[in-house]
């Protein structure tokens, strides 16, 4: 069963055993508005997908990047959000494509119900 919870940039935070996305963001107080963007992007999909999302930030990166999260499987980039200005549909589309397309492979196959998305 999964729970829910509201974070303060108004990204979902879904609890689940079935891997997660991981959104590194840049430390600074100005990239609140592009994290802001792409979290709900984020959030649009774990939600279809009933995956937790955990925001992790960090002076490491110049702008939010997704990563996919599962156990035993390596971590795996989805999106970067360097030099874009993206809207958050055509983030969310960019990010389920990838998505997508992970599924097809065996070690991922806990994506699949993607493709009815």
């Amino acid at each position: 069963m999964r729970s829910r919870r509201e974070t303060s940039s108004g990204v979902m935070v879904l609890a689940s055993s079935l891997g997660k996305f991981l959104i590194y963001a840049p430390a600074s107080s100005g990239s609140r508005q592009r994290l802001g963007v792409v979290g709900r992007a984020v959030s649009r999909i774990a939600n279809r997908l009933g995956l937790e999302i955990e925001i992790s930030r960090t002076s490491r990166v110049p702008s939010p990047y997704v990563f996919y999260l599962n156990r035993g499987v390596e971590d795996v980039p989805i999106y970067c959000d360097f030099g874009k200005d993206w809207d958050e549909d055509r983030i969310y589309n960019s990010i389920r494509s990838v998505v997508y397309a992970l599924s097809f492979l065996p070690q991922f196959s806990i994506l699949q119900s993607v493709r009815r998305c």
